[in-house]
């Protein structure tokens, strides 16, 4: 049963994830205008994009450290949030495409506090309860990167005078969003409070079920020095970290992460060169993506809440099917330049099914983390995870 002001917590950590995504959704597509703008060169875009996922690669492990040794998120939150406010001011107060990269390095560490929120929920939450709870965060995340796009119409209009300041269509969604953190930063540092773990017996006993009986089986084997020994090397293997399903489970998200930027990077250049598509085409194709990777999230909040199957289970599936989709997307496009005209619908499909096989694939590996880890190394171990992100991210707009 959900308390209240467990309740209170989680909507606080969703209206996070929501507004991130719909930043990463508004900024992102409309960057490259800006810098036009500004007249700056076309290997800028690069340098704005890395300096962004660098941010989240050196930020995330720092607030998921801080979240654990405090055992509290609000705190590096709030820095966080500041810093996707500053972030965004810089990003509208800006005369020289150098101001862009500082902007969205700052802008960066705001989109850096997932680890430290899920380190957080998986505190809070039973083992039985992580999988929808993560699923619901990152569905309501795509929610916003789905439809955020839509006010990109709405911006194309914007031109007036804000203090120091010139907002037009350029930089019209950096203020739109530093107004979204502003207003999300006085509630949240107003109502957010972190609830306190539940110190009930019951709840122990869920979340710490394998250690207690590591730890009865030490007090039992005292006549034996053999077993006692063999005893405290499974406890101390409980405490690490480094561990084979976290492994598994940061190096799945790497994977998964990986197709999922190699798909932002290269469809649209697909598109342009394979169909002759322009920007209201690829809107569509977003879009369309978009309510696929909700639908999927869906799928798997409902698979977790009846408990249909196993993480592990749903890992290797949503990895086979990953794996099959690639090697079908790779040979489609091998035979792509014959023109058949089933080779089209033939990629659709392809691509939708890649789409769609990613959200298990992330929640299930991030469930996996988390019922792996020790309570006191939560947020740091997820906090990994966002650095897989980045990771790819930065090596994949390397090769585009």
């Amino acid at each position: 049963m959900i308390c209240g002001s467990e309740l209170k917590f989680f909507i606080w950590i969703l209206g996070y994830f929501f507004i991130s995504g719909c930043e990463y959704a508004l900024i992102l597509p409309t960057i490259n205008s800006y810098l036009v703008f500004l007249g700056a060169p076309s290997y800028y875009l690069g340098l704005v994009f890395g300096a962004f996922f660098l941010s989240g690669l050196i930020f995330a492990p720092i607030f998921g450290v801080l979240t654990d040794k405090w055992q509290d998120s609000k705190w590096p939150a709030v820095f966080g949030i500041l810093c996707a406010i500053g972030g965004n001011v810089v990003y509208i107060s800006a005369r020289d495409a150098k101001w862009l990269i500082l902007a969205r390095f700052i802008s960066g560490a705001g989109f850096s506090l997932d680890g430290s929120f899920m380190g957080s929920l998986s505190r809070l939450y039973p083992p039985s309860k992580k999988a929808k709870i993560f699923a619901m965060c990152l569905l309501i995340r795509q929610t916003g990167v789905t439809f955020a796009p839509g006010l990109i119409v709405f911006l194309q209009k914007i031109s007036f005078r804000f203090i120091w300041t010139d907002v037009n269509r350029y930089s019209a969604a950096g203020f739109i969003m530093a107004c979204a953190w502003t207003l999300f930063f006085v509630l949240f540092l107003i109502f957010f409070k972190e609830p306190k773990e539940d110190e009930n017996k019951e709840e122990i006993q869920l979340e710490n079920t394998d250690h207690l009986k590591l730890k009865e089986e030490k007090t039992s084997e005292h006549e034996n020095e053999n077993g006692e020994k063999y005893t405290l090397r499974r406890l101390k293997e409980e405490e690490s970290i480094l561990k084979e399903p976290i492994i598994i489970g940061i190096f799945s998200c790497f994977c998964a992460f990986s197709a999922n930027a190699g798909l932002e990077s290269s469809i649209t250049l697909l598109t342009k060169w394979l169909l002759g598509w322009d920007q209201v085409e690829n809107a569509i194709i977003f879009v369309t993506a978009g309510l696929g990777a909700i639908l999927s999230y869906g799928v798997v909040t409902l698979i977790s809440t009846k408990r249909l199957l196993d993480d592990r289970q749903i890992l290797l599936g949503s990895c086979c099917l990953c794996f099959c989709n690639l090697c079908f997307i790779g040979t489609i496009l091998s035979v792509f330049e014959f023109g058949a005209i089933w080779l089209v619908p033939a990629m659709i499909l392809g691509t939708f099914l890649l789409v769609i096989s990613l959200p298990p694939m992330l929640t299930s590996a991030a469930v996996i983390i988390a019922k792996n880890t020790p309570k006191k190394d939560q947020a740091f171990v997820l906090s990994l995870r966002t650095t897989a992100e980045r990771t790819t991210q930065e090596y994949v707009k390397m090769l585009f």
